[in-house]
């Protein structure tokens, strides 16, 4: 479409082009806000409707003028020039121009408001979202597996994917720049040699499936510890399944629309088949010990002789036995430790990836031979080291928040800021986390950039986000509370939405199809009687208007009395 408008700006010879250049505008900002719902394409609707506005008004003078033009060509004699139409010009004629295109702009707008406010969410939300689709989220670079082996070079995109604001029990605010916290998405446990991907665990539960209702709190677990509330805008969902972000562990969420939950015992919970935008609140416990677990550990190995020898050699120099009965729980922890360690000061952090040899294990290629690669051949490494001496371990990937914006006091995540980590089980039963990641490289890469640029930069990014939460987010909880005072009344017109909804949910599909077929029918018989009515009155006007008298002399003179 923009190519067209390109076109069709070097083809303009009368009203039709400018009408189609105009129609090809109209849709080229409808499928923007169909792509995209960011704050971008606000200002560009800010901009555009009241110069579309005035466009078409000048258009419609535009138009009359080369009809009248048309018409003064064919009415005058051969002989004769035909009359050219003058325009309206001066000041009365401009200040009137203004005031109509003024008024026609704010009268939109009004009704847009009104539209925007009372109409409920919940038809879209329940069978016309089904029915005909949804808007197209901005895409996350999160994926929720890893697949190793791969060659390409990684892209560092800016596009924000969500907001972050992390509180405690009495709602002081825990973020800053100096503070990392890692969000957990998908938990990968189990490695296949022949294809280079990890994969959940086998053992980590069936799914449970559960309803959860728009603003009420569901609880998860019921263990104890310390709580981290969260409260995460997620800008832009999956078209398949959404994963809810959040720090380890839940104790109970809170979402502002009702959805689907889907999740394991290992903690990684999923929205099937959810679009748009998600805003929700988390209150997640730290590092809390699995009840149902403690003091037992899994049978873990790793299915690679190379990557066994090179994790002994790497706990050699620090005596600490490879083998894990001969390991209590703080030789458990300074082998991971030494794990950890090596990776980051024997290996190189890299964008450029590049592809193993044909038929070696990615992870043996990595720690033998190449020693470069990005997060995810780190944290793979690591897992596969811990595991092949008997500790439980297991890949994470999600985001990790760095990004802290003093404007609105919270954390900008981006795509780039995808990231894969460990989480390591102790003897206890607690999950602790380790990026083996060196970490100036991960500051290099996730930190955000300095200088004026970066200043405009989070004030855009603040203005995103009261735009997202506000007008993009706003939901049916935001038009319940504008549309009530603090006894609880509610309008009448209100009320007689709500009742339409609670009807068109009950009846489905069918009552749609019932609506829109009655309101054609009306609209036809209206614009019949319309045409029947115009028709009668110009008939009447016909017989009233007095005849021309001809006459029949043939002289010029004559005619022109």
């Amino acid at each position: 479409m923009a190519v067209l408008c390109v076109i069709k700006c070097f083809d303009r010879t009368s009203a039709r082009d400018y009408v189609e250049l105009y129609i090809l505008s109209v849709f080229l900002v409808i499928a923007t806000v169909m792509t995209s719902v960011r704050l971008e394409v606000g200002l560009i609707l800010f901009v555009f409707v009241p110069l579309l506005v005035v466009g078409v008004m000048q258009l419609q003078i535009y138009a009359a003028h080369e009809r009248a033009l048309i018409a003064s060509r064919r009415r005058a004699p051969p002989w004769a020039r035909p009359l050219r139409p003058k325009r309206a010009v001066g000041h009365g004629v401009s200040a009137q121009f203004r005031a109509t295109a003024t008024a026609l702009v704010l009268s939109g707008v009004t009704v847009a408001i009104a539209v925007f406010v009372l109409i409920p969410r919940e038809i879209g939300e329940n069978f016309l979202h089904t029915a005909a689709g949804s808007p197209r989220g901005m895409r996350t670079s999160f994926t929720g597996e890893v697949q190793l082996g791969r060659a390409g070079l990684l892209t560092e995109s800016l596009t924000p994917v969500l907001h972050l604001a992390v509180s405690n029990d009495a709602g002081e605010n825990l973020g800053g720049p100096a503070i990392v916290y890692y969000l957990r998405g998908n938990v990968l446990g189990s490695y296949n040699a022949a294809t280079g991907a990890w994969t959940r665990r086998q053992d980590s539960g069936p799914a449970r499936s559960w309803r959860v209702q728009a603003d009420a709190w569901h609880q998860l677990t019921g263990a104890t510890g310390q709580l981290l509330r969260q409260e995460i805008t997620l800008l832009g969902a999956g078209d398949q399944q959404t994963y809810v972000f959040n720090v380890y562990r839940t104790a109970r969420i809170r979402f502002d629309r009702t959805v689907i939950l889907d999740s394991r015992s290992d903690e990684r919970i999923v929205i099937p088949d959810h679009r748009g935008e998600l805003k929700y609140e988390v209150e997640s416990f730290i590092q809390a010990p699995r009840a149902e677990e403690d003091g037992r550990l899994r049978e873990v190995s790793f299915p690679s002789l190379v990557v066994r020898i090179l994790t002994e050699s790497v706990l050699a120099p620090a005596q600490i036995p490879a083998a894990g009965d001969q390991r209590d729980r703080l030789a458990d922890r300074q082998a991971v430790i030494a794990i950890r360690d090596f990776l980051h000061t024997q290996f190189a952090y890299t964008t450029d990836i590049q592809a193993p040899p044909t038929g070696q294990d990615p992870i043996e290629w990595f720690l033998e031979d190449h020693r470069e690669g990005h997060c995810e051949y780190f944290a793979s490494a690591m897992a596969a080291m811990c595991q092949s001496i008997g500790i439980e371990a297991r890949i994470v990937t999600g985001y990790v928040a760095m990004e802290w914006n003093e404007t609105s006091g919270q954390y900008v995540v981006r795509e780039r800021n995808a990231h894969a980590w460990v989480e390591v089980r102790d003897r206890g039963g607690v999950y602790r986390t380790y990026d083996p990641t060196p970490p100036d490289d991960l500051r290099a890469v996730h930190e955000p950039q300095r200088g004026l640029r970066a200043r405009l930069r989070s004030l855009m990014d603040a203005m995103e986000h009261l735009w997202v939460s506000r007008v993009v987010a706003f939901d049916s909880g935001m038009r319940d509370t504008l549309m009530q005072d603090g006894s609880g009344f509610e309008l009448t017109l209100f009320k007689s939405a709500r009742a339409l909804v609670g009807r068109t949910q009950l009846a489905g599909l069918s009552l749609l199809v019932q609506a829109v077929f009655i309101g054609t029918l009306v609209c036809l018989v209206v614009i019949a009687v319309g045409i029947f009515v115009r028709f009668i009155v110009t008939k009447r006007a016909r017989r009233r208007r007095p005849r021309r008298h001809v006459c029949s002399c043939a002289s010029r003179r004559c005619a022109r009395r």
